[in-house]
Order: C-alpha cells, then structure tokens, then sequence
C-alpha cells in the first residue's frame, strides 16, 4: 500500500485537459443559443404569416362592404344590392346635348333612363334583419315598408330641371325647383368625383378619360324586380285628387300642396 501514499493530487490547471471541457461548455453553450434563435425565428415567422392571414380576411370582409370607395351610405345586402355597389364598368362620358335640348328624341331618352320613381318596397322582416331605418309603411300592404335609392331621387330631380330649361315644366316641378338643386348640390359633394379630367384646348375638361363605374343597367334591374308594384297607380290616384281639388280651388291651393311627392 505504500505506493498509494506517494500518489500526489494537483488540481488542474488551465491548459491540458480542462481546457478542451471549457472548449466544449462553449460550444454547448453556442449551440443552445442558436437552438433558442432558431425556435424565436420559427414563432416570429408564424406570428406574422397569422397577422398577415387576419389582414387578408378582414380586408376581404371590408372590401365587399365598401367597394372601391369606401362605405358611403351602402344599403342592406338585399337581392344582391351590396354587389352593386362595385365599380365595374368602364365608361367616358359624352358631351351630346341632343339628350337634353327641347325634342321628342330627348324626351323620350329621359322618359326611358329616369325610372318613374325607384320606390323599393322591403318586407318589413328583411327590415328588422338588416336593422334598417324604418321607414312609411306601403298603404297597399302594411307588410312592406317603402324607400327610394339615393341616386333616382337625384336623376328624377334632374329630369324635373331640363322641364324647366326646356319650357314643358310644370307648377310642380317649379316648386321643386331649389329642394332639386340643394340636394344634387349635398350629393356632388358627398360623392366627389376625383378623376383628373383631361383637356385638348383649355375648354372641356374630362370628355375623354376614362372612369369606372357602378353597372347601371343591372342596378336599374335590381329596381324593375324590388320596386313597388303599386305606386304607379297609388301615384295616379294621387294626382287625380290632386288636380280635382286644383279645379275646385280656380287653380290654386296652399303652396304646401304643391310640394312634389318624391
């Protein structure tokens, strides 16, 4: 046992052996965090492919909600109005006052693109569905309510302005006259149109450019199949009464019973 006494204990130093465990701690050391960059790298990947797929859908839902313009007075999706509400067709707009000079040609341009009134009757379920602003309630059936799309009432106003540039105007149309003006005057200025029209001589601005709008003959569709059915006559009946009390009174009445109806 004598040998085991003369065996001497000397701590390491910091060459030899430890150093090459010091070499290897580090290289652990590197490796786990490169490991933990890794895993951070993964989890920041899929956080922002997650972001990017909520942006996508949320901007998907908005889009069809607002097309193009943002949501500017947009109605309920009923029969497919929201879709109509896409600016899809391209057009340039004409400068031909054929369309409005006194003439049966324009009269019968005007009689055949200004619908007679676009009053659109809503049952009055699909107006609690939709949380729609209540509105009169048809006096040829109480389970409609009716309304009028924004851009009618405008066109009517202008047809009842060219009775009155072009002399075929009537007292009705006369009284009409500043609501009609006050209100495309709030429209333009709502829906200002931002085309940078163009000119050739400093004259006419924006006959030729090209601008994308809303589908006007399937929006006038959309009107021929929701319209109420019954207001031509109700309307007529109307102005029968109306023009029987006018005979009555010598041919006046109270200014307010000159009012329009639309």
């Amino acid at each position: 046992m004598a040998h085991l006494s003369e065996c001497k204990y000397a701590s390491l130093s910091d060459d030899g052996g430890s150093s090459s465990g010091g070499d290897t701690l580090e290289v652990l050391n590197q490796s786990h965090r490169a490991q933990q960059r890794r895993k951070r790298l993964r989890w920041a990947i899929i956080v922002f492919f997650i972001e990017i797929a909520q942006l996508l859908f949320f901007y998907g839902v908005f889009s069809r909600l607002c097309p193009r313009s943002g949501c500017s007075k947009l109605g309920p999706d009923i029969d497919g109005l929201a879709d109509l509400a896409a600016y899809n067709t391209t057009v340039t707009f004409s400068n031909d006052v054929n369309i409005v000079q006194p003439s049966e040609f324009a009269d019968n341009f005007w009689a055949t693109y200004v619908p007679y009134s676009a009053v659109i009757a809503v049952d009055v379920k699909l107006v609690e569905k939709f949380n729609m602003p209540e509105s009169a309630v048809s006096p040829t059936n109480s389970n409609e309510m009716l309304y009028q799309i924004d851009g009618f009432h405008e066109l009517h106003c202008l047809f009842r302005l060219r009775r009155i540039l072009v002399g075929t105007a009537t007292k009705e149309d006369h009284a009409h006259t500043l609501h009609c003006l006050n209100y495309i005057r709030q429209t333009l200025m709502c829906n200002l149109d931002l085309t940078l029209g163009s000119t050739e001589n400093l004259k006419n601005y924006g006959l030729k450019d090209k601008r994308i709008c809303r589908d006007y003959t399937a929006i006038e569709a959309w009107v021929e199949r929701n319209k109420w059915k019954d207001f031509e006559g109700w309307q007529g009946a109307k102005m029968e009464a109306y023009y029987k009390k006018l005979e009555e009174n010598n041919g006046t009445l109270p200014e307010e019973e000159h009012k329009s109806s639309y």
